[in-house]
């Protein structure tokens, strides 16, 4: 079956608001799913909605949740994640870790308490399209 790429996004983020998710953090969350799936990395990408069902059902992640920032330097932040899901809170750390590496040449982001944040290259691409 071939979906478009707005009906997917969509499908994905009306299940999170389902769940209590933020219309925005929803939007993010099938953002990174869908581009997974986009670049071949399916494993990563929407069928990964069943594991997130299950972890949310049982409390391992809570979508009300907000991370925590515990510590940081000029090149370092460390996140608690606090149980929310992976890909708000590695969107998050990023854009931290970015803006302190374009201020002092080089950063990096410790995040604990997390939950799978899908596809790694996601937030590859975020540092690189910032040069």
């Amino acid at each position: 079956m071939r979906v478009t790429v707005s009906k997917a996004k969509r499908f994905v983020e009306k299940i999170y608001d389902g769940y209590g998710f933020s219309r925005k953090d929803s939007a993010l969350i099938a953002t990174t799913l869908v581009d997974a799936d986009l670049r071949g990395i399916t494993s990563h990408g929407v069928q990964r909605l069943s594991m997130y069902d299950r972890k949310i059902r049982a409390k391992y992640i809570i979508p009300y949740n907000k991370w925590t920032v515990l510590n940081q330097t000029k090149t370092s932040v460390l996140v608690d994640a606090n149980q929310t899901m992976g890909q708000l809170v590695s969107v998050f750390t990023m854009d931290h870790i970015i803006s302190k590496a374009q201020r002092h040449g080089i950063a990096v982001g410790v995040v604990r308490d997390s939950n799978h944040f899908g596809a790694a290259g996601y937030y590859v691409r975020m540092a690189a399209k910032k040069g």
